[in-house]
């Protein structure tokens, strides 16, 4: 018994290393953020005044390009309050998608990641413990925002 659960415990952890999957990842600070987001060229402004009301959203973030698009990052006072953003914002993408395509679902770990990809539009959220990164962009920003999130360890 204990050989068959060791055998399926190493045979898990080698697909998830094969994979690449993480089991977590690193949570970065707004002030990461806006450091990568200025090596990128954006345009980074505090935009936590717009969250006056909200006392639950501690730093509020965009990195804007010059081209027009932006992504928008948030530190939530707790976990809770990054996970009920991340499913009311996850909601509202499948909702302009009206059902037509098909989001990705990623829960892992300290993680959770949702992409949506229409004709015209990429959308990506990932929220790690309490931190929420949101990019909505046209579909020929896609690979920018792309790179730009993998630079973010998001």
């Amino acid at each position: 018994m204990k050989k068959k659960l060791l055998l399926g415990l190493t045979i898990l952890l080698t697909i998830f290393l094969v994979t690449g999957c993480e089991l977590s990842k690193k949570q970065i600070t707004a002030e990461d953020f806006q450091k990568i987001g200025e090596d990128e060229g954006l345009i980074v402004v505090d935009v936590k005044e717009q969250f006056k009301d909200y006392d639950y959203v501690d730093k509020a973030i965009v990195g804007a390009s010059q081209e027009g698009w932006q992504v928008e990052f948030y530190e939530l006072s707790d976990k809770d309050h990054a996970e009920t953003m991340f499913a009311k914002n996850k909601k509202e993408f499948q909702e302009e998608a009206d059902g037509k395509y098909k989001g990705e679902t990623r829960e892992i770990g300290n993680y959770s990641t949702y992409i949506l990809e229409t004709d015209t539009q990429y959308m990506s959220l990932t929220r790690v413990n309490n931190t929420v990164l949101y990019a909505k962009v046209g579909i020929a920003t896609k690979d920018t925002v792309v790179e730009l999130i993998k630079k973010l360890g998001y």
